[in-house]
C-alpha cells in the first residue's frame, strides 16, 4: 500500500490507564489516563519535539490525528502542549478508535477464561477474525485502517495517537506483514513509532 513516502508518518499509543495496569479489556470504554500515562504522554511529546527539530519540520506543518476516546485525546493534548501547539490542534477520527470488546470490556483475561471458556478458545484459534459478543474484530480494524491510509492522511506530515490494535494493523498494512506478524508488533506506551512503506520502528 502506497502512502506519501516523502513525508513522515508517526504513531503514538495513548498513555497507560488504570485498566491497562489491571489488564482489563478497554475497547470503547472511555477510560482516563492515570499518572503514569500522563508521564508517558509528556515523555513522548518531548521526544516528538526533538525529532521534529531533527527533521527540520515545524510543529504547525504537521497534521495531528487521534482517536476520539478520552485516553487518546488526553495523550494528544499533552503531546501538543509539549511541542508548543494549542490543545485543539488535533482532529479526531473514528477510524483510529479501538475495536470494541463488547461484553468483555472491563474484564481481565482471567475473567474471560472463567466466564467465556469456549469463546476464549475460539479467539485463540483465530484472533484476527474473532469478535467478542457485541464487539469487533481486527479484520474490522483493517478495513477502517485501509480507508484512513487512503483518504485520512494530510499531504503534510502526520502524527497519529491511537491504540495498540490500530497501530499494529496500520504497521502491518504498510509492511505487508502476515496476520501473525502484524499482531506480534511491539507498541509501547512510552515510544514513538515511525511508519513507512516496508519499514517500522521506534525512534
Amino acid at each position: 500500500m502506497q502512502i506519501m513516502t516523502d513525508n513522515i508518518l508517526l504513531a503514538i499509543r495513548h498513555g497507560e490507564t488504570d485498566w491497562n495496569a489491571a489488564g482489563r479489556f478497554q475497547g470503547h470504554s472511555d477510560i482516563a489516563l492515570n499518572e503514569t500515562g500522563r508521564d508517558q504522554a509528556k515523555k513522548n511529546g518531548v521526544a516528538l519535539k526533538q525529532r521534529l527539530l531533527e527533521f527540520q519540520i515545524q510543529p504547525f506543518e504537521v497534521n495531528f490525528l487521534c482517536s476520539p476516546l478520552r485516553r487518546t485525546v488526553e495523550t494528544m493534548q499533552i503531546v501538543l502542549a509539549a511541542v508548543g501547539l494549542p490543545e485543539d490542534m488535533a482532529a479526531q477520527d473514528t477510524r483510529l478508535k479501538e475495536a470494541s470488546f463488547g461484553e468483555w470490556e472491563g474484564l481481565t483475561t482471567h475473567d474471560v477464561k472463567r466466564r467465556f471458556p469456549l469463546l476464549r478458545k475460539q479467539r485463540k484459534a483465530d484472533r484476527w477474525n474473532f469478535r467478542p459478543p457485541g464487539g469487533q474484530s481486527f479484520a474490522d480494524l483493517q478495513s477502517l485502517s485501509i480507508d484512513l491510509l487512503k483518504t485520512g492522511l494530510d499531504s503534510r506530515h502526520n502524527v497519529l495517537v491511537s491504540h495498540t490494535g490500530n497501530i499494529r494493523v496500520i504497521g502491518g498494512l504498510l509492511q505487508q506483514l502476515s496476520r501473525d506478524k502484524t499482531m506480534a508488533q511491539n507498541v509501547p506506551h512510552d515510544g514513538i513509532l515511525s511508519l513507512r512503506e516496508h519499514s517500522w520502528g521506534l525512534i
